[in-house]
This record gives C-alpha cells, structure tokens and sequence, in this order.
C-alpha cells in the first residue's frame, strides 16, 4: 500500500498538508481493503494453507479463526473501506477501491489458479494503488508512473512465484 504515495511524492506535493492528509486517508482505506481480501484468501485457502509449512500458521488454517468469524471481518473491514471512500474521498476513488475489490475477490477465487493472469491480477493492485494515491492528493499521474508500477509489480509477482515453486519443490 506503500505505492499509494507515490504520486504525491513525484508531483512534488510531499510538503502540501491538505494532499497529504488527503494521502494517509487513502492509505488508511487501501489497507482495510487489502485486509478484507488478505481474510478471504486465507478463508478460501484454509485447507491447502494447512499443508504449507508456513502458511499452516495463519489464524484461520490454524483454527484461531473460524469461518463464520473470517467471513464477518471480510466483509466489515470491505463495507468499512467502501463507506469510508465514498464520504471521505472521491466518487473516482470509490471506484478505484470497489473495482481493486472485485478483481481480489475473482483473484482469490479462480484467477490465482491461471499463470500469468495471476501475475497480472497482481500487478494490476499495484496500479490501482498509484492510481488511488494521484486520485486522494489531486494530483496529475503520468504514463511512466504507471507502466514503472506494473513492470516492477511483474517483477515482484514473478519472484514470488519462483519462491512459491521453491518451496513446494522442497517440500
């Protein structure tokens, strides 16, 4: 979510008050809504998350959380992040998180399981996040900014990839 400061600091606007307050409201809400969609991920993930020598840690594969109550946190913090937007920010930036939520919630439940469309999906989040950050602080977001954004979130997506293969190549 580090991402959606990016605009406000290559605009030059790091020192304006009002684009930074307008900045960390954006921030605050990317990170319920990232939130939201980390739950339902575990939630839908449980039962494989069991099996990871890692993952098998996350509250709800280790049954800390039950489904009921993951389920609720998902959509509390997804209601909360949405509200939050619409009376906080910008009617853009609504749609920037409604649109950054439904893609997550397709991501978690069939795209992940596509190569190279998850990789996508991944680093579509990243651009949405700049895209929000210039949206909160008013500012102008360049083509650069956002094909810098996607290619260094391929990059990060790839990686992740290639660590998740490792893994389970060891396993």
């Amino acid at each position: 979510n580090g991402f959606i400061w990016l605009p406000l600091f290559f605009a030059h606007k790091i020192n304006d008050p009002v684009a930074l307050q307008y900045t960390f409201y954006a921030f605050c809400i990317f990170c319920l809504a990232a939130s939201s969609i980390y739950t339902l991920n575990d939630l839908i993930d449980c039962k494989s998350d069991r099996k990871h020598p890692v993952k098998k840690n996350r509250p709800i594969a280790k049954g800390i959380l039950n489904p009921v109550e993951a389920c609720s946190i998902f959509l509390i913090l997804m209601l909360i992040a949405c509200t939050l937007s619409a009376i906080i920010l910008s009617y853009k930036f609504f749609i920037i998180i409604v649109g950054y939520i439904i893609l997550n919630i397709f991501y978690s439940v069939y795209l992940k399981n596509l190569a190279i469309i998850d990789i996508f999906c991944i680093a579509t989040g990243f651009v949405l996040r700049v895209t929000a950050g210039a949206n909160a602080a008013d500012v102008p977001v360049s083509r650069w900014i956002i094909i810098m954004t996607f290619l260094f979130a391929i990059l990060i997506a790839l990686g992740k990839r290639r660590n998740d293969l490792m893994i389970a190549e060891s396993s």
